[in-house]
């Protein structure tokens, strides 16, 4: 499959399968209630998405971080059922977005043959590679369904942000 790619024909030349290639077909999606007397979820045990759209890892850090400070709140006179549903609250506004995007992602139709190979053509041409992302913008606008246009911004914020903070080297 790798080999019929641009350019990845020659990297694969000599490559060989010596074991079985393992993949899922997708996994269910939920949301939990993250705690009880006594116990709490994180991560994947308290909100799964599909690996698909690649946002688990961060998922898990960010939960991590808030249960941190939720139970240093709690175990420092807070109330427990208060304070984790403050980390509940917390966990939902900010992963529920990632959430409603993973749903919609995983209930699309494969990608026609002919938009991959208009994109192969796109991305193996340095012309018309520096031209699409001043056309990006716009293209978002009319094709991106508004629930994801807040994803995308926050996204775009963040490497925008990201960016203007890394320090050049003089000279």
């Amino acid at each position: 499959m790798f080999r019929a790619l641009p350019t990845m024909g020659t990297r694969f030349a000599n490559a060989r399968l010596t074991g079985r290639m393992i993949g899922t077909r997708g996994v269910e999606n939920y949301i939990r209630k993250p705690y009880g007397p006594g116990w709490v979820l994180t991560g994947d045990a308290g909100l799964l998405m599909d690996p698909s759209t690649g946002v688990g890892m961060g998922d898990a850090l960010g939960q991590s971080f808030w249960l941190a400070g939720a139970l240093d709140r709690a175990l420092n006179g807070g109330g427990w059922d208060t304070t984790m549903a403050g980390f509940q609250q917390q966990r939902d506004e900010a992963l529920m977005p990632l959430y409603r995007l993973t749903l919609w992602f995983t209930t699309l139709g494969r990608t026609s043959d002919t938009a991959m190979t208009y994109l192969r053509a796109m991305l193996s041409s340095p012309a018309i590679a520096r031209v699409v992302p001043a056309l990006f913008p716009g293209l978002v606008e009319d094709a991106l369904p508004a629930h994801l246009r807040p994803i995308l911004q926050q996204n775009a914020n963040g490497f925008r942000d990201a960016a203007t903070s890394v320090p050049v080297a003089a000279g």
